[in-house]
């Protein structure tokens, strides 16, 4: 499996899929990929959803030379937990809905409103934001894009006497855009859905809380980021939430950033931040210059159009023991016949490995442990 391990490593501007049941290997096979990077000194970001694997990463940087953010800290930070009540809230729908609506209105194809820098798309964005969702959703966005600021710049713009201004002139806008069909079904949606516990504490006591580090200043610097959100370790709407607002930050910070090193992006779990916002991550990854790297239990825990999003910009998958709907699935997908009934015989440690490569196009059975 080395020999492909450095293939892997090697391929860049494309992503691998790790696909299969629980305990078969993936994690282990994750971690390997990790070290191939961390000895090679190449910074890369580990999303890890499901287990110790931020730990064992962490305890292999001999060097100093990464960021992280753990889930239990972020609660204890800021006496942050949502319990059943809150949920019931539309909390989670809430921040689900700062990522839906942040997504739409940064379309790269849409001129005007991310330029070179990401301040005036920002600006586009929050100015609306303070209007329909008041000060506590503002400072949700600000601190999506620069974790390290600390609301300072709320105030500027909650002093500015053209607030009155802004959701008029962005609604014009979107409205020219797309008929009309943007502001009618989705703006008023989050309108009348989305702000009605914004005020809930705990909320405001994450949105407010003065984060010390800067995905931003992670890229800037070359430095690798691990963010342990594991579900063992924090409430599974917890670990979703964090998840999701950091893969925003993510996008956003690769979109604007400087030319730089280019970067792995881990996940390990993936069904946990499947959203449009990593659809677009997936589709954005060559222009983007990172290697996405996710596991993922089952193909129906995420919906249609993210496969097709995952598989179309995927190079090559290694596709673990799955089940006979995910084995069927791959096997029409790829054109692959027999791969249905070889997936679900599979015993642990192996794998067969699909490259999609140009002139590299591989489909046999390898062993990962």
């Amino acid at each position: 499996m080395s020999k492909y391990l450095d293939q892997i490593r090697n391929v860049q501007e494309r992503n691998v899929l790790l696909l299969g049941i629980s305990g078969t290997g993936k994690s282990n096979l994750l971690g390997k990929l990790i070290n191939s990077n961390i000895k090679v000194k190449e910074p890369f970001i580990l999303f890890d959803f499901d287990g110790n694997l931020s730990e064992k990463t962490e305890h292999s940087m001999k060097l100093s030379n990464y960021d992280k953010y753990y889930a239990e800290d972020l609660e204890k930070s800021v006496s942050f937990y949502l319990d059943k009540n809150v949920l019931e809230g539309n909390v989670y729908d809430l921040v689900l809905g700062i990522i839906e609506l942040v997504n739409k209105l940064l379309d790269p194809e849409k001129k005007g409103l991310v330029g070179p820098k990401c301040e005036k798309g920002i600006d586009v964005i929050t100015r609306t934001l303070v209007e329909v969702g008041k000060f506590d959703l503002y400072k949700a966005f600000w601190l999506l894009y620069d974790l390290d600021n600390g609301g300072k710049e709320v105030r500027k713009y909650l002093d500015s006497p053209k607030l009155k201004h802004y959701k008029e002139a962005l609604e014009k806008l979107l409205q020219e855009r797309t008929g009309g069909e943007f502001h009618i079904d989705y703006l008023n949606y989050v309108e009348e859905k989305m702000f009605k516990k914004v005020d809930s504490p705990y909320i405001k006591k994450l949105l407010t809380y003065p984060y010390k580090k800067s995905v931003r200043d992670t890229f800037k610097k070359g430095r690798s980021l691990i963010l342990d959100f594991s579900k063992q370790k924090t409430d599974e709407e917890v670990s979703i939430i964090l998840g999701n607002l950091f893969m925003l930050a993510v996008l956003l910070t690769l979109r604007t950033r400087q030319p730089g090193k280019n970067y792995v992006i881990y996940i390990n779990g993936l069904q946990n931040i499947s959203s449009r916002t990593f659809s677009s991550l997936m589709m954005e990854s060559r222009p983007l210059k990172i290697t996405i790297i996710p596991t993922l239990e089952y193909l129906q825990q995420i919906n249609r159009d993210e496969i097709d999003a995952i598989l179309g910009n995927t190079a090559a998958l290694i596709l673990f023991k799955t089940n006979d709907y995910d084995a069927d699935f791959l096997e029409g997908y790829f054109n692959y016949k027999g791969l249905a009934k070889q997936l679900p015989k599979l015993k642990k440690g192996q794998a067969i490995l699909v490259s999609r490569l140009p002139g590299k196009e591989i489909k046999q059975r390898v062993n990962v442990v």
